[in-house]
Order: structure tokens, then C-alpha cells, then sequence
């Protein structure tokens, strides 16, 4: 099947190893182009049926993870709310089981360096206050319900501090535990500056890229993400999971918003 249905999605082909290698035999890694092959699909144009924006009629698992650092400035806090908000909106719950489920949370980081040794684990002895200490806010956690909090999202407060963006990671994957077994999984970073800890940040990124039946989708908006980290974090095949946003402001424009909602879904409308 195809993985969008409009815009040009991606078929996914995987060769599974019927005999392992075995003295000094050898075989392709997972990920390597001999074991893994994608080929273009479904380039019809997307055409939205409810307004400007995609409406997302898909069973899957979305976690929001919202950048609300201080480098945005507060005109660039203002598009990625509302992108946020517009984006839980279009992702339809409904009210059976069959529909989307989002979580969202807001993160920022540590105003000091105790602080930070506290979200970091470097001090063992104390224990971090998540919201209070390392600016981790669960807006909420799963829900069908995407209208009441699409209003909630609309309501949030700019945290304006650093960007503890490996720890946001570690507490996503932990929200994926309430998650349904018989829905995919997303993991979407809207985001504009680099990570206080790039190795963090690294790691927490490669175990959700292997976890199984899950995909890790980067918004970098604005100059000064470094694509070149982003684009290894980002799961295959990246023109699906990679969104890059270069003016802060377009963010939260319909087109911007039915290229992501399109990347995510696979049935809209």
C-alpha cells in the first residue's frame, strides 16, 4: 500500500534474512538499500473536502511535541501555536475507536544550570520536577477528543526557555505505552533551534525510529535547526517525515499544514 494518499507517498519494500550469516558471511544491513527499496506513489493532487485544510480519517497514534523555547521569539510562538492547533483540529477522533488519538506536549527546558543537572540525570540524589524544573508539559496525554483540545492548545502559554529536546523524546516514548497495539504510531517534532544535548537527543531519536510500527516526523522551522542532525533523526523514507520550513511564518499556513497532514495520514480528506 501506498503511505499517503495524495501528494506522492512512498511504497515500502523489505527483504527479511531466511538464513543468518553465519563464520564470516555477511548480510546487508536493515536499512541498507539491499535490504530496504522505496518506489513513488500516489502523485494526485490533494484536494481538501471540509475548507482550506486536510482532514485526517486515518486509525493512528499522533504525539504532538511542540517547541516552546525562547529562540521562536514570540511572533514565531504565535504561528507554531497555531499550526499546532490547526493540526490537532484536522486530525479527526471521532467517537469510536477507529478514528486518530493525540497526545500533546509542550517543551522548553531548564532556566539554570542545577536545573539542568537535575533533567539530565547528573545529579541522582534529586529528582526533577518535569514541568517546573525541565519545562516538559503534558498539554495531554492520549485523546479522541481533538476539538476540546485544539482549544486547550490555542490557550497555550509561550514557556520561553532553552530546549530540552532529547528528554521531550524519552517522555514521548513513554506516552507510546498507552498507545492502541492495532494503530500506527507517530512521533511529530515541531521545532526551531538545536538540542541542549545533541547525544540525548540522538539516542532518544534512534529508539523511536527502531521501535516497531513507529514513525519519528521532524517540522524544523526557521534558520537555525542543523538539518544535517535532523535528517539522521528522521525516519525513512525522509520525504515522508521531513517537513522543512524555512519561514517561521509559513508554518501555519493551509499548504504547510496539508503537506504535514498528508506525510501523516495515510487516508484524508
Amino acid at each position: 500500500t501506498c503511505s499517503k494518499a495524495c501528494g506522492g507517498g512512498h511504497q515500502r519494500r523489505k527483504k527479511t534474512i531466511l538464513v543468518p550469516a553465519i563464520g564470516q558471511g555477511t548480510c546487508p544491513e536493515g536499512k541498507s538499500p539491499g535490504r530496504l527499496e522505496f518506489q513513488p506513489c500516489n502523485w494526485n493532487k490533494c484536494r481538501p473536502k471540509h475548507g482550506p485544510v486536510l482532514q485526517c480519517k486515518s486509525k493512528v497514534d499522533v504525539v504532538i511535541l511542540l517547541d516552546g523555547s525562547g529562540s521562536l521569539g514570540y511572533s514565531g510562538w504565535i504561528h507554531s501555536r497555531a499550526a499546532a492547533t490547526a493540526l490537532v483540529k484536522a486530525l479527526k477522533g471521532g467517537s469510536g475507536d477507529d478514528g486518530v488519538k493525540v497526545a500533546v506536549e509542550l517543551f522548553s527546558g531548564p532556566r539554570s544550570w542545577p536545573a539542568y543537572r537535575k533533567c539530565s540525570g547528573s545529579n541522582p540524589t534529586s529528582k526533577p520536577d518535569m514541568k517546573a524544573d525541565c519545562g516538559i508539559d503534558w498539554v495531554s496525554h492520549f485523546t479522541n477528543e481533538t476539538d476540546a483540545l485544539a482549544t486547550k492548545v490555542s490557550k497555550l502559554v509561550w514557556p520561553r526557555a532553552t530546549t530540552l529536546t532529547g528528554t521531550a523524546l524519552a517522555e514521548a516514548e513513554s506516552e507510546l505505552l498507552y498507545g492502541r497495539q492495532d494503530a500506527n504510531t507517530i512521533v511529530v517534532v515541531i521545532t526551531d533551534g538545536r538540542p541542549m544535548s545533541v547525544r540525548r537527543t540522538n539516542e532518544q531519536a534512534n529508539r523511536l525510529k527502531n521501535r516497531l510500527n513507529t514513525r519519528l516526523v521532524w517540522v524544523p522551522i526557521g534558520k537555525y535547526v542543523p538539518l544535517e542532525l535532523v535528517e539522521q533523526w528522521t525516519s525513512l523514507p525522509k520525504q515522508d517525515n521531513l517537513l522543512v520550513v524555512k519561514k517561521i511564518s509559513d508554518i501555519s499556513k493551509p499548504e504547510t499544514l496539508n503537506r504535514l497532514i498528508g506525510d501523516l495520514c495515510p487516508l484524508v480528506e
